[in-house]
């Protein structure tokens, strides 16, 4: 007698960078065993998911709407951006949240799991689905503002974002590289660090900064030229990732990659230090393998230059506006890295949590609303 069918679990992925999707790859492994999994999200995320996930008959994949920076002369429009978000959180979710709602009658899913992806946040909500959300956003908007050098205003900016992209659910997981206290909730929430593959767990127990390139991870919508002097000059040899080879031709100096999971870490885990855009999850990983991080962010991305501002704070590299990047910084952040080195190797080792969050999400999923 066959086994009855697992249950069919939604897991919705913000495809704006890689950064959501590589979080679900680690939580992916631990899902499996008890669920079919469907994701559903968009751009970059869904690409790196499929390529991640190819043939595997448990394993489904949507393409959603998703939410995305405006760009105007390859530099983050601010009010383009925010508007363009309002009019999607008005009209576009909702009627893709009703859509996706009716394809769900046939199978009706178990549960949703939603990485602050706002359309199947909406879907959740309407079908009466236990969801649990998960981000790095929702630090910004319920942790303490005076400790993350925040204005209150601005936090009600973050508070807003986070409720037009999350608007309701039953519990939250937030995983961030900062530890800071919470605002009073009246729901089930856990804090964890940066959610990390085992292989990563694995290869941070090794020699560290031996025979390794230098590592870049750049946003192709950003100029990278001014970036990529800097390399040249100082760095001759770094390993590119997130731009085309295009740019070989004029910085031969430079190794240009595809973006691949498996090819990424390896050189990652060689590389004596990154600069890199501020994304949280490269971050946490970097954190783990104590790798230096140039934080590059974007002049308009407030997330971002957060991150970048903390990672400074911690001492665990320098936070520099990419528009207002000059080699002199990435020059300075090569004199300074034994410091930087000195302050990763104090910190306390992430634990292999992930496990655990998955364990605490399936146990919201089924408790009772």
């Amino acid at each position: 007698m066959s086994a009855p069918p697992k249950p069919l679990l939604i897991y919705g992925v913000n495809g704006d960078g890689r950064g959501h999707a590589a979080r679900a790859l680690v939580l992916a492994p631990y899902l499996r065993p008890y669920y079919r999994l469907a994701f559903h999200s968009s751009q970059d995320a869904l690409a790196l998911l499929r390529q991640s996930f190819v043939n595997q008959d448990d394993i489904a994949f949507v393409e959603i709407s998703g939410t995305r920076w405006i760009y105007r002369h390859r530099r983050i429009s601010p009010w383009r951006s925010a508007l363009h978000f309002l009019a999607q959180a008005l009209w576009v979710f909702p009627w893709e949240a009703r859509r996706l709602v009716h394809t769900w009658r046939d199978t009706p899913p178990a549960g949703v799991i939603c990485d602050f992806e706002p359309v199947v946040a909406r879907a959740a909500a309407l079908a009466g689905l236990p969801l649990v959300a998960l981000s790095h956003q929702h630090a910004m908007a319920v942790m303490d503002p005076a400790k993350l050098g925040l204005w209150p205003f601005q936090q009600w900016i973050y508070r807003l974002y986070a409720w037009l992209n999350t608007p309701r659910f039953g519990a939250l997981v937030i995983s961030s590289f900062f530890q800071l206290p919470l605002r009073t909730r009246g729901l089930p929430t856990l804090v964890v660090g940066g959610l990390l593959r085992p292989e990563l767990l694995q290869l941070s127990q090794g020699d560290q900064w031996v025979g390794g390139a230098p590592l870049a991870y750049l946003r192709r919508q950003c100029p990278p030229q001014p970036v990529l002097i800097g390399l040249q000059q100082l760095a001759p040899g770094t390993v590119v990732f997130g731009l085309d080879d295009s740019h070989g031709l004029a910085f031969s100096r430079l190794r240009f990659y595809p973006v691949d999971p498996n090819g990424f870490l390896s050189f990652l885990a060689a590389a004596p230090f990154l600069v890199a855009a501020a994304g949280h999850q490269l971050l946490c990983e970097a954190m783990e393998l104590q790798k230096p991080v140039l934080a590059l962010y974007e002049r308009a991305h407030d997330e971002q230059r957060l991150n970048a501002r903390l990672w400074e704070r911690a001492g665990y590299g320098m936070a520099v506006e990419l528009e207002s990047f000059e080699t002199h910084h990435l020059k300075a952040f090569i004199e300074r890295l034994p410091r930087y080195r000195c302050a990763l190797q104090q910190r306390v080792g992430a634990q292999d949590n992930a496990p655990a969050t998955a364990l605490w999400m399936q146990r919201q999923l089924q408790a009772p609303p």
